[in-house]
């Protein structure tokens, strides 16, 4: 006669059934795992191939979200191939979206792209990158994205595939959250770009959410998104532009006060931010638009980082091990070019005869003797000189070239911003004695001191440092007196002033 099976505690089948079942309680007991605070981080790869990947959300279509996919890529990191008009590199991608925690595989999408550019000098150059962007229509909620490029030119071709050592490619996978849109006045995540088309109003995204150095300037462009019962009617808006520092303090603020016409529900609005003078440091880049009539309101913000130096990238969590890719910081060349300003003129002609090994020692002397704070990983020096550097650039650029090489950028470079500024448009009775000149001269006398046009209608700018400005270069004799004055000219119309006058003669 069979017997009923009985579980005994000493049986292996009722151990196993009792460790499944204490594995499904405490399955059902612990909470889901938290999702990574990785908000407003870019996802860094990792392999052969150095790249960016950044997500950012608007609203699509039948309460999807339309997720824009960025992708930041160094020139360097490719391999470019001559072409008839140049030099061409060949890359594919494919972007896997994955719920998250589940894992569940939603989507793949194969991409490629040929990138040509005009030379190798591009092909090969320090501060060339590529920026891939593609938008996917997703459900909102949690992802994992995985991202493969491959470089395709590293395959080899025909008879000498054989002997290729494998594609280059690099990996990346990240977490980030398509947003969900409600009913209502909404707005989309802020795009950080890197430009923004006045013609179309499409965005150039910035995937690294880095500024500084060869990018002082920031735009943001956003989508915003009201309710369809309101479009029936003509809307107002009051908008506004914020960069917040570490603190929530607004550094920086610009308000838009906007007539939505009837019949419109979603619009796109972008404004850009001067951060030249802003310190290297973490800030928040947000938008507020207030329906007026109703009141309702809805805010967006998407942080940045500003970096001067590849020092000021210390403290980035998902830097890759090569900084400098994405820093996009001066070569060596340009550094003498910006340390030139500053220096001695034996001290220049000394860097040009050196070699860029010799000059990048000399130079590493140079400010670390001008540091103030030795102690400290920061010299405030050499970060003031090149945030002169780069306001210079930005503020005095001309036809002529760039505004670090005209007379205003040098000046500022050595002395700062002036204590006072005056500006106008002259005429020959101003010029006269601020040049020098007595009442009974001749036309032609002052012509000739201006280059040879006639001051008649020009505009000029007069600087006055009070307490002779925050002196950075090098100076046997910075002159007599507490007051020094600069006055320029825009002699040639063009933008382009000249300085005509100092009460310091060595700056001549």
């Amino acid at each position: 006669m069979q017997s009923d099976s009985v579980l005994h505690p000493h049986d292996g089948r009722f151990g196993l059934r009792l460790f499944l079942l204490t594995l499904l309680l405490t399955a059902w007991l612990l909470p889901s795992p938290a999702f990574p605070d990785i908000d407003g981080e870019p996802i860094a790869s990792q392999g052969d191939v150095l790249f960016l990947v950044d997500a950012v959300s608007f609203l699509g279509a039948d309460s999807k979200t339309r997720e824009s996919v960025s992708i930041l890529l160094p020139n360097r990191e490719l391999r470019f191939v001559r072409r008839d008009e140049g030099f061409e590199a060949h890359i594919s991608a494919s972007i896997a979206f994955r719920r998250w925690p589940t894992g569940e595989l939603l989507s793949t999408h194969e991409l490629e792209a040929k990138l040509p550019v005009a030379s190798k000098d591009i092909a090969e150059g320090q501060h060339d990158l590529q920026v891939l962007q593609q938008s996917f229509e997703i459900e909102p909620g949690p992802y994992e994205i995985i991202v493969i490029l491959k470089d395709r030119n590293t395959q080899g071709f025909g008879f000498f595939k054989l002997f290729a050592r494998g594609t280059k490619q690099g990996t990346a996978s990240g977490q980030f959250i398509a947003k969900r849109f409600e009913e209502g006045l909404s707005v989309s995540d802020v795009l950080l770009a890197r430009d923004v088309n006045e013609e179309t109003g499409e965005a150039l995204a910035n995937p690294n959410r880095l500024y500084g150095v060869l990018m002082p300037k920031l735009a943001v462009y956003y989508e915003i998104y009201s309710h369809a019962m309101r479009a029936e009617e003509n809307r107002g808006y009051v908008v506004r532009h914020e960069l917040l520092d570490p603190e929530g303090l607004a550094v920086a603020k610009h308000d838009d006060l906007l007539t939505v016409p009837a019949g419109i529900t979603n619009f796109r609005r972008s404004h850009e931010f001067d951060i030249s003078a802003l310190p290297p440091g973490e800030f928040v880049a947000r938008v507020t638009i207030r329906e007026e009539g109703t009141g309702d309101s809805t805010m967006s913000e998407s942080p940045f980082h500003v970096a001067w130096e590849a020092g000021d990238l210390a403290n980035l969590s998902w830097a890759p091990k090569d900084r400098t890719a994405f820093l996009e910081e001066l070569t060596i060349d340009e550094e003498f070019e910006a340390l030139r300003i500053i220096l001695l003129p034996e001290n220049v002609r000394l860097l040009e005869k050196m070699t860029d090994d010799e000059k990048r020692s000399w130079m590493s002397v140079y400010w670390r003797d001008k540091d103030p704070t030795p102690e400290t990983a920061i010299n405030e020096v050499r970060r003031e000189h090149y945030r002169r550097i780069h306001v210079a650039n930005r503020r005095f650029k001309s036809i002529r070239g760039k505004g670090m090489e005209s007379d205003r950028g040098r000046i500022y470079i050595r002395y700062g911003e002036p204590d006072q500024l005056s500006t106008g448009y002259s005429s020959q009775s101003f010029f006269t004695p601020q040049l020098g000149f007595q009442p009974g001269s001749d036309q032609q006398s002052v012509e000739g001191a201006l280059g040879g046009f006639n001051a008649d209608e020009k505009g000029y700018e007069i600087w006055i440092y009070n307490e002779r400005g925050a002196f950075l270069g090098e100076r046997r004799n910075r002159g007599a007196g507490l007051q020094l004055e600069f006055v320029f000219v825009d002699v040639e119309g063009y933008g382009n002033y000249s300085l005509i006058r100092s009460t310091d003669q060595t700056e001549f």
